[in-house]
């Protein structure tokens, strides 16, 4: 029996097997970067026009006053949902309670707000108020209050992932230098809506992990955060901040119902 091989049919079989082996190489590659999966799942989620999410934070601030260091903790729970982003039928519903605790005293506060039709509407310390505002104006307001939850790969370093289940867990290390810009911009929107000049704010430790979905959709996310507060004009008037950020994104991809309150009850009131 004859079992030497035709040169040209060994080397066209060797090239099917190196070819599979840098295809399967190749495809292993991608789906193990990190920093790859994380900008795709990013940019698909920004995608979304409907999103159901839920947020917890747990938030301790070192105060300092004539005598001591006093701390405050807050916990905030926020339930979110949006239907028809960027469109003109754009709906925005979230439930917020927040905790905060100081010397020993508790005090507990729920707040509605949900937009509609142009208006944004409040229900808080058991009033009701609604004010005027326009679509792009709510939509970089909701872009800037998520502005923690949609980082591109280009604020963190020392990226990996790991396989849980058909899920990829991304983890980080945020670079502080790239963080603190990013902050002041936030902050240069948030003058407008609040009082922040003339404070500075400075990250000293940021990292945590996204989780990735078989789709490749992120669904939950965790931050740890440690920075600091002070007044310009008084630097030594420094607040200390821990910040424990956890987010769940309830199946990303699929249509969100929103059932708003009635808005007979709301009273009209200039915009704050």
């Amino acid at each position: 029996m004859n079992h030497r091989q035709e040169p040209g049919k060994l080397i066209s079989v060797a090239a099917v097997i190196l070819f599979t082996v840098l295809l399967l190489a190749a495809s292993l590659g991608a789906a193990t970067d990190p920093k790859a999966i994380l900008d795709e799942a990013s940019k698909k989620n920004a995608e979304l026009t409907d999103t159901d999410t839920f947020m917890h934070m747990d938030i301790v601030m070192g105060i300092p006053d004539s005598e001591a260091v006093s701390e405050m903790a807050v916990q905030m729970d926020m339930d979110m949902k949006l239907t028809g982003m960027n469109t003109p039928q754009m709906v925005y519903l979230a439930d917020t309670t927040m905790t905060m605790e100081l010397a020993g005293m508790n005090q507990s506060m729920n707040t509605r707000t949900f937009y509609t039709d142009g208006y944004c509407y409040m229900d808080m310390l058991e009033q009701k108020f609604k004010y005027a505002m326009d679509l792009d104006s709510m939509v970089a307001s909701l872009q800037n209050n998520t502005a923690l939850t949609e980082l591109s790969s280009d604020f963190m370093k020392d990226l990996s992932a790991r396989k849980d289940g058909g899920n990829t867990i991304i983890t980080f290390t945020g670079d502080p230098e790239k963080m603190n810009i990013y902050i002041q911009e936030v902050f240069a929107f948030m003058g407008q809506q609040m009082p922040t000049e003339g404070m500075d704010m400075n990250i000293s430790e940021f990292g945590g992990s996204y989780t990735v979905n078989k789709d490749g959709y992120y669904i939950a996310e965790d931050i740890t955060m440690i920075f600091s507060m002070a007044l310009t004009e008084d630097p030594s008037s420094v607040i200390s901040v821990n910040a424990i950020i956890h987010a769940d994104f309830n199946n990303p991809g699929q249509p969100v119902e929103i059932v708003l309150p009635d808005t007979g009850e709301y009273m009209e009131i200039a915009m704050p």
